[in-house]
């Protein structure tokens, strides 16, 4: 991986060994940004569990997502402009 440190200095590591590296300002983002991309993977996790579940927000469940006529039938007309 490689690192610019607030100096503008680009140093490159090895990224299995980057977050045991002397260099604690780089640990500390490193640390964040794998912090960041773990909670988007678990969300995404989550709302995929969520999207097939019934009444979640997609899928084939009995939820409210779809659009309905005035007679609460799909309507598969298309909106006008």
């Amino acid at each position: 991986m490689t690192y610019v440190n607030k100096k503008g200095e680009r140093l490159t590591y090895p990224l299995s060994t980057a977050m045991e590296s002397s260099n604690m300002e780089m640990a500390k983002r490193l640390k964040y940004t794998k912090d960041i991309l773990t909670h988007m993977l678990n969300n995404n996790d989550k709302t995929k569990y969520n999207s097939s579940a019934p009444g979640g927000t997609g899928g084939a469940g009995t939820g409210s997502s779809g659009a309905t006529g005035a007679t609460g039938a799909p309507s598969s007309a298309k909106p006008t402009e």
